[in-house]
């Protein structure tokens, strides 16, 4: 703006003092035709300039004509070592951004040339408003990626501690499951039926909370960006009979008649341990909400290029309000509240979703619910 001023303006000096950090303390470019490269001075300048600073800003001046009549002017033509000035507000709205102050030697401002250089200001004044704003929106984008960075960081702690946690209570876990498991076919000696009772609940417990310890392992996993490249055939029938026998002492508890039903070979490729993880998650889900001496009923299907595994319990069902964020990573609902991590669901949806399928829900016609988990089918063994 300072440079440019020489030519536009036809002036033999200009001086730009910038209100930024303030006005008492301004950045002064300055440029003339003698020395056109723009010089930025960081020092105060001197009394007189800052003086007639002030003035224009507290009298909210517009284009003023700088004169020796006046003793202000005066002493600011002295300064500036110029014969003639005019000073031009570089003012958007309410923010007055500095002064354009421009010289002349020896010639005189032509009579309508303030109304020129009234124009040259407003582009400025427009030019610095919007250079304002991008230095302000760029400062946000460096405040937000600096807060990313952060949550990010405490995000990979926290993933860290529930991958150590999980990872280590699988193991006392497993541990205190055999020594019940003993207790219960006699190693430690006769028991009462009733502490027999105790035992078969607490086991039932103890693989609730190894099924959670399991989830939270993989979604930290998930969450991390980790993903299982194993892949093999996977009979999803053996696979669905396997976590029946697995979650027995759950549903028998309850007395639910759990039925599985297969309509046909359902061969899928991928990683069976994590659509074990999946089946469990479905069922263990489905014998949580569902009242003692109720059915659940498993049908394995393949038709076309999909297999699928759908589980029909005659539970509460899932209120419409929140079935669209039944899958998401936490839910907190009233009539679930309390009752489970939220994450069960979730994981489902993700490993479906790395295995190419996804899960889906459905009202169960007389109540209850139909989840449908759905992966690509394989009609041919897979190449070695």
């Amino acid at each position: 703006m300072v440079r440019e001023a020489l030519p536009s303006l036809a002036v033999d000096a200009a001086y730009l003092f910038a209100f930024r950090p303030s006005l008492d303390a301004p950045i002064t470019y300055a440029a003339s035709t003698a020395a056109p490269d723009v010089d930025e001075r960081s020092e105060r300048p001197a009394a007189p300039v800052i003086s007639f600073l002030h003035r224009l800003s507290e009298t909210n001046l517009g284009i003023t004509a700088v004169t020796s009549n006046d003793p202000l002017g005066r002493l600011l033509l002295d300064t500036l070592g110029a014969a003639h000035a005019v000073a031009a507000p570089l003012r958007e709205h309410e923010t007055l951004f500095g002064v354009l102050v421009v010289l002349r030697n020896a010639t005189e401002f032509e009579p309508h040339f303030e109304e020129g250089l009234a124009y040259y200001a407003d582009q400025g004044a427009i030019a610095l408003a919007q250079a304002a704003l991008f230095l302000k929106l760029a400062q946000s984008n460096d405040e937000l990626a600096a807060a990313n960075i952060a949550a990010r960081e405490r995000g990979d702690v926290i993933r860290d501690i529930v991958y150590a946690l999980s990872h280590d209570l699988r193991t006392p876990l497993s541990a205190a499951r055999m020594t019940m498991q003993q207790a219960l076919d006699g190693a430690f000696g006769p028991l009462p039926e009733s502490y027999r009772d105790i035992l078969r609940r607490t086991m039932a417990s103890n693989d609730e909370l190894q099924r959670l310890a399991e989830t939270l392992l993989l979604v930290s996993r998930y969450e991390s960006g980790e993903r299982s490249e194993r892949r093999e055939l996977v009979a999803l029938p053996a696979l669905v009979d396997a976590v029946v026998a697995e979650l027995e002492p759950l549903w028998r508890a309850k007395r639910i008649a759990v039925e599985v039903r297969c309509d046909g070979a359902a061969v899928v490729s991928g990683d069976d341990r994590e659509l074990r993880r999946a089946l469990v998650n479905l069922l263990a889900n489905a014998v949580t909400w569902t009242p003692a001496d109720c059915r659940i009923v498993i049908r394995v299907t393949a038709s076309g290029a999909s297999a699928g595994v759908s589980i029909e319990d005659e539970g509460y069902g899932v209120p419409e309000a929140e079935r669209a964020h039944l899958f998401e990573r936490v839910r907190g609902t009233r009539s679930r509240q309390g009752a489970g991590s939220g994450l069960g669901l979730y994981l489902v949806r993700r490993i479906a979703e790395s295995h190419g399928g996804g899960v889906a829900y459905a009202p169960r016609s007389g109540g209850g619910s139909v989840f449908t988990l759905s992966l690509p089918l394989v009609t041919a063994a897979l190449p070695a």
